[in-house]
């Protein structure tokens, strides 16, 4: 199994040196005709602390876990013959076969060695991990032709000791090659990229939903060094999806409060309770809004929900307890514009037709629907039928995809594809991918062009920090990523380099 280095190397247009405000330890060569003479790295030492991963002459990010503060290092590095080697952050040294340097780091600074032959340029990157950021285990299995290429999407909740949260992008060796503070616990959630070079996420806005009207989703663009913030429009933000539409507007969950709702014959619930709604909106780039979808319209709460639970809120200044009736949890949008939505207390995946808002068809769920509704029965045995779901997504063919978290505990979490047989009203399982055990919330599940699958696993039951398996189109397990506290993300998710440029990645690492 091969892993795709998409650094700086082998270039045959000119380089230049960009001056960042970050400090780094750059290896830099010139861009001119192409050398004969190997360009690496021979050696790479970092003491006294540890360099990650394990040097090799390919590899070319990696870091070490800092203390706050200065960290005084000494840091020894030989290129290969014929090649020449220099510190270029966080200061400038004379290009040499070998160096042998004493430079002092503070936490997100960067060390970047510049190795040159003539005018051809590389670098390698050590990044001065923050004290409080949480470690990430990779373990690979190599399979013969498998390529891991790219960098995956993650953020750590349910907080560790001594630990902060931090939106990240982690190579397949578990290196941070870029990441984002945030001051909130839990913590940082659904990391996205949306747009070339843009890094969205969004801070958890409540325990299980938005709930505070004055928190934003984050869209960092990478190039401009700029943030964009997107809030929903009379209702607090979700935290659980965004999607950018090609308009530029952006699809958002918000979750309004809806008194006086009859819940009679669902549990212990009666007449004249406070609901949590579920809101979709369209709202442009002006934070206008264009479109919008209530869930109680087209829902019953009583009929539908299944086994809502209460959330406390702050409404208006005043804390109350309130059902979180419908749950919904992810937004995708077809080519005709029309919405798939997942809903995790009314159990299904469901179809909106835009234009009328009307829900047309149901995967899941009870049978019964406000609007009339086609129920969509999933064929085969029980277990083929999904519990509690998140991230449904359209498939090129016309299946959709989603991670099954099975939160009753009847059967392991896991990554599945359904076929839609609309005329026959019937889905079929085509595909799945299962974890060891249930996932008590959270996960995702994402399918790429090359045929392979990422399952992000949520908060699996009896976990130690599983965030995701990269799995090829064989169903075997390429990849898995962990924390190493036993942290959980929110989702899991890969992105590659025609999207996101790793140039751009190292320079606003760690940056406010």
């Amino acid at each position: 199994m091969d892993i795709v280095e998409t650094g700086m190397r082998n270039t045959r247009t000119p380089c230049h040196t960009i001056e960042l405000v970050t400090a780094f330890l750059i290896v830099t060569v010139g861009c001119a005709e192409r050398s004969t003479t190997p360009l690496t790295l021979d050696s790479l030492k970092v003491a006294p602390l540890e360099l990650n991963p394990t040097f090799s002459p390919s590899v070319h990010d990696y870091y070490v876990a800092c203390s706050a503060g200065t960290n005084s290092l000494s840091v020894s590095a030989t290129a290969s013959p014929g090649a020449l080697v220099r510190l270029f952050r966080p200061t400038i040294s004379a290009a040499a076969p070998s160096q042998n340097l004493d430079v002092d780091v503070l936490e997100d600074q960067a060390i970047v060695l510049e190795v040159s032959v003539a005018d051809f340029t590389d670098q390698y990157w050590v990044r001065c991990l923050p004290h409080d950021f949480p470690l990430v285990n990779a373990t690979q299995y190599p399979v013969e032709g498998a390529t891991l290429d790219g960098w995956y999407l993650m953020a750590n909740l349910s907080l560790a000791s001594g630990e902060s949260s931090f939106a990240m992008a982690v190579n397949a060796r578990g290196t941070p090659v870029w990441y984002r503070r945030v001051s909130t616990i839990p913590g940082a959630i659904n990391v996205e990229a949306l747009a070339r070079n843009t890094l969205s996420f969004s801070q958890t806005l409540g325990t299980s939903f938005g709930i505070d009207p004055n928190e934003p989703y984050e869209l960092h663009q990478l190039g401009a060094s700029q943030v964009r913030y997107v809030q929903a429009v009379g209702a607090p933000t979700d935290h659980h999806d965004l999607r950018l539409l090609p308009n530029g507007d952006t699809m958002v969950i918000a979750y309004p409060i809806t008194a006086n709702v009859d819940l009679t014959g669902n549990g212990s619930y009666g007449p004249g309770a406070a609901i949590a709604d579920c809101a979709i909106q369209e709202v442009d780039s002006t934070g206008a809004l264009v479109w919008s979808w209530l869930a109680s319209q087209h829902f019953d709460a009583a009929k539908e929900s299944v086994a809502p639970p209460l959330a406390t809120v702050n409404e208006e200044g005043a804390v109350e307890e309130v059902v979180d009736a419908f749950h919904c949890n992810s937004i995708d949008v077809g080519g005709d514009g029309n919405l798939l939505v997942s809903a995790r207390h009314l159990n299904p995946v469901f179809l909106i037709d835009k234009p009328t808002g009307r829900v047309v068809w149901k995967l899941g769920g009870v049978a019964y629907n406000k609007d009339g509704a086609e129920l969509i029965r999933i064929q085969g045995p029980p277990e083929n039928v999904f519990n509690r779901q998140h991230d449904a997504r359209w498939q090129a063919n016309g299946n959709v995809s989603l991670f099954d978290d099975h939160s009753d505990g009847t059967a392991p979490a896991r990554g599945v594809e359904y076929a839609i047989d609309l005329d026959g009203g019937t889905a079929t399982l085509t595909w799945q991918y299962q974890g060891f055990a249930s996932s008590g919330a959270l996960g995702s599940c994402r399918r790429y062009s090359d045929g392979h699958t990422v399952v992000g696993w949520g908060a699996l039951v009896g976990g130690t920090g599983q965030v995701l398996s990269e799995v090829d189109s064989a169903g075997r397990d390429l990849l898995d990523l962990s924390f190493a506290k036993g942290d959980v993300s929110y989702r899991g998710v890969r992105v590659t380099a025609d999207l996101v440029d790793l140039s751009l990645l190292r320079e606003t690492a760690g940056l406010p």
